[in-house]
């Protein structure tokens, strides 16, 4: 798969993952919404690494490392998130995820340019 579609296909993920996030944090939070949150999660994972390895400019390689270790960052917060409950930790986590949706989009759009 190509780095350019891999980076469209991750940024349009993180999109509908922080909006899911969002109604999760508004509306509250159901076993179901929380099975997506997670599968989406994994998905997410799963294309940066195939990003990492689909790179070949040191700037692609970096951004691409970028998206994976946001991914995990991501995932851990997720974690403390959902254990914790804290308003602050929310409020990081969605900024978190703001980064790696910059992240998938600057790629996309470095590709998309050559």
């Amino acid at each position: 798969m190509q780095l350019k579609t891999i980076a469209l296909i991750g940024s349009g993920l993180s999109i509908i993952q922080s909006i899911l996030g969002f109604s999760i944090s508004l509306f509250g939070a159901n076993i179901a919404s929380i099975v997506l949150h997670i599968i989406i999660a994994i998905i997410i994972l799963v294309m940066s690494v195939l990003a990492l390895r689909a790179s070949f400019s040191r700037t692609e390689k970096n951004l691409s490392l970028g998206c994976l270790v946001l991914a995990i960052i991501q995932i851990l917060l997720g974690g403390a998130v959902y254990s914790f409950g804290s308003p602050a930790l929310t409020i990081v986590h969605f900024l978190v995820a703001l980064g790696l949706v910059s992240n998938f989009s600057v790629i996309y759009g470095m590709k998309l340019v050559k």
